[in-house]
């Protein structure tokens, strides 16, 4: 992801809007199957986006959101 959005910033974008869906699979180790996993708690919902926008922050010149 972070080197995804470093690519995104080199190549000129002026922002980044990140997780337009709250959605994180699991996979199961013994399957190898992915298994789809929306979040319900708003604790979760907000934690996952504030933590990649903290990650991207020092090093991307583009907005986030």
């Amino acid at each position: 992801m972070a080197g995804f959005a470093k690519k995104l910033d080199d190549a000129g974008a002026n922002g980044l809007l990140l997780f337009n869906r709250f959605y994180q699979p699991d996979i199961d180790l013994e399957t190898l199957e992915v298994i789809p996993k929306r979040f319900i708690q708003q604790s979760a919902i907000d934690e996952l986006p504030l933590r990649w926008i903290a990650i991207l922050y020092a090093q991307d010149k583009a907005d986030l959101a």
